[in-house]
């Protein structure tokens, strides 16, 4: 839920955590009752690695990977 708040304040710098989008950048299934601060910094920053490497918004990345996972990797 905090990451949502963050998004909202600074879109550019912290990404949503989502299961779906988690899955598909790190190929493990994220659990709701996992979730903790190490973990969303770890992502943060593999998502703004990504975001660098392919020159596209951090928003973008994390909305294209929520969508390749709901395609190609079925249900949470």
């Amino acid at each position: 839920m905090a990451s949502s708040i963050l998004k909202f304040i600074r879109p550019d710098l912290f990404p949503i955590i989502d299961v779906r989008a988690y899955r598909a950048l790190t190929g493990t299934k994220l659990y709701y009752g996992t979730y903790n601060y190490k973990k969303y910094i770890a992502y943060a920053e593999q998502l703004s690695d990504l975001a660098r490497q392919l020159n596209r918004p951090l928003r973008e990345i994390d909305e294209q990977l929520y969508c390749y996972d709901e395609k190609y990797n079925g249900k949470i």
